[in-house]
């Protein structure tokens, strides 16, 4: 992969993350860029805020790709595992979007799962010419 297409794939995967959107009772809807914000500036219970799972992993996950932009070797293994573990919670919001029949949730879940699956199909073709 060059250095370009590495950019750009992670780029678009924070991006399409970020994007998703949350929906609840009451007309409540937050994408998940504030909601990443509430988690960390009212940091009364940031500790217990950072430690649950649906949180940890695609932080670790947001983290993970950020960091495969300065590791030359195997960056593609680690690029794949911050996909997967961002992909826990979009692919959760995903379901539960398809379960209501929500649009816009369904909507803001597509580009990151298109992204995904690319990342993935790009790396068996790469895997099957060498």
């Amino acid at each position: 992969m060059n250095l370009r297409n590495k950019y750009v794939k992670i780029f678009l995967f924070i991006v399409s993350f970020f994007i998703c959107r949350l929906e609840w009772a009451g007309n409540n809807a937050k994408f998940l860029f504030e909601v990443v914000f509430d988690i960390f500036y009212p940091s009364d219970h940031l500790r217990e805020n950072l430690l649950h799972p649906m949180v940890l992993f695609p932080l670790s996950g947001i983290f993970i790709l950020v960091a495969g932009l300065f590791i030359s070797s195997n960056s593609n293994k680690w690029i794949s595992i911050g996909i997967i573990l961002c992909s826990i919670l979009v692919l959760l919001i995903l379901f539960i979007g398809i379960s209501t029949l929500n649009l816009r949730i369904i909507l803001s879940c597509i580009p990151f799962v298109c992204f995904s699956v690319w990342h993935f199909m790009d790396n068996y073709k790469l895997k099957k010419q060498i």
